[in-house]
């Protein structure tokens, strides 16, 4: 592992411990690190390279929970009998 792969590891360990990374991808080819982040964590809280590795930040919505009082079988195309 290259000093660059490991401070980068070393980086998004640090950010998941404090809830503000989801997971990452290292891309050695590209040269390039990707960082999945909750949508309340501003892309601006993370550095536009680490060790000349390019981070790209991509926000992923967190998912919707359906309860019975936003949903029906309507929304599932389910067939009633």
């Amino acid at each position: 592992m290259t000093v660059s792969r490991e401070r980068i590891d070393s980086f998004a360990r640090d950010r998941m411990a404090a809830g503000e990374l989801l997971t990452w991808q290292f891309d050695e080819d590209a040269d390039e690190v990707t960082f999945f982040v909750p949508p309340e964590v501003a892309e601006t809280q993370y550095p536009a390279e680490i060790d000349g590795t390019v981070v790209v930040v991509h926000r992923i919505p967190r998912p919707t929970a359906f309860t019975s009082t936003n949903w029906s079988r309507d929304d599932f195309n389910i067939p009633t009998r």
